[in-house]
């Protein structure tokens, strides 16, 4: 699909999904994500530092955030040094944003980012806590508390950041 033909359709397709925003589209779009850190798949991070608490949100647009951020992540709450390669992110062309669920019960809960755009000189990121808790037949994984962590590199903008989350039960 062409590029201009993307563009065109994309704002009819995220309006419905941007209720909570007053505009009926966007002004540009940058839907393209790379997922940095998702605690449901790398088990290197053990304590999800500054995104520990419910809804937590943040924007990262440097090296020294970003150095800070994944010590916060891998550090398990000690203050030892961490050896954990920090991935590589461009920040002349990337900015990160994450989001933390915060505490849960069992390991039936993830965390999700599902539409990111640029809305009346704000970058809109929509957030999604995803959960498979009380599904009939459904036994979730262990009885440790887990902190769901989602981390990825969009666009590079100095627009502000607005996070609209929302609730999602999935049951397999």
């Amino acid at each position: 699909m062409s590029k201009i033909l993307l563009q065109l359709l994309v704002p009819f397709v995220l309006a419905p999904l941007l209720a909570g925003c007053t505009s009926t589209a966007p002004d540009a779009v940058d839907l393209s994500q790379r997922v940095v850190f998702d605690s449901a798949t790398d088990t290197t991070g053990g304590f999800a530092g500054p995104l520990a608490s419910d809804h937590s949100t943040i924007v990262v647009r440097s090296e020294a955030e970003w150095q800070a951020l994944w010590y916060g992540i891998h550090n398990n709450g000690t203050g030892d040094p961490v050896n954990v390669a920090l991935p590589p992110v461009d920040f002349s062309r990337e900015m990160l944003v994450g989001i933390g669920v915060g505490r849960r019960t069992n390991g039936c809960y993830a965390a999700r980012i599902t539409d990111v755009a640029d809305v009346e000189g704000q970058r809109v990121v929509v957030a999604k806590e995803v959960s498979s808790d009380g599904c009939p037949g459904l036994i979730c994984t262990g009885s440790a508390s887990v902190s769901p962590v989602l981390i990825v590199a969009v666009g590079r903008t100095d627009l502000p950041v607005y996070f609209q989350w929302r609730a999602e039960t999935t049951c397999p």
